[in-house]
């Protein structure tokens, strides 16, 4: 896919939002504010912040308020090291490594939005963990989503 970069009359960038033009910097928005408002531009990305809003950060599956684990993990890491972190997270059901990935990384969301229509009626924010267990399951299936049901009953990490 080509970019096409927008060339203001003295010969800077543009941002990609408002048209201003950019002074001397590499970002391609001229404010936080810019950035957001492209960031949630975008359908997909308009469905998972309504979906983050509403659900608050917490997996429908298991209950775990993902980005209370985030922080938590984010201090782990800072006191203790990213080996700490990652026995941490192995002890709330995630697998070795997706929880490496987070320790070493914990800047990263801890969820995911799954949804069936690209609703948000339909739309369930889901930490890492249990969809992970999910994607095991389907791929152990002859048929992936053979019963129809995208969301599997769980007992909890």
């Amino acid at each position: 896919m080509i970019e096409l970069k927008l060339i203001g009359a003295s010969g800077r960038p543009l941002c990609r939002w408002c048209h201003k033009e950019l002074g001397e910097t590499s970002s391609e928005f001229c404010s936080e504010h810019c950035s957001e408002s492209h960031r949630l531009a975008t359908p997909a990305q308009r469905l998972r912040q309504h979906v983050f809003l509403r659900d608050r950060g917490v997996c429908h599956k298991c209950g775990m308020d993902c980005e209370e684990l985030k922080q938590t993990i984010l201090h782990i890491v800072s006191l203790y090291g990213s080996q700490y972190a990652r026995s941490v997270l192995m002890t709330t059901g995630f697998k070795k490594l997706e929880a490496t990935n987070l320790a070493q990384d914990p800047s990263q969301d801890f969820w995911i939005i799954e949804d069936r229509d690209g609703t948000p009626e339909s739309a369930e924010t889901t930490c890492r963990a249990c969809a992970s267990r999910r994607r095991k399951r389907r791929s152990n299936r002859s048929e992936p989503g053979e019963d129809g049901d995208l969301f599997d009953d769980h007992q909890g990490p």
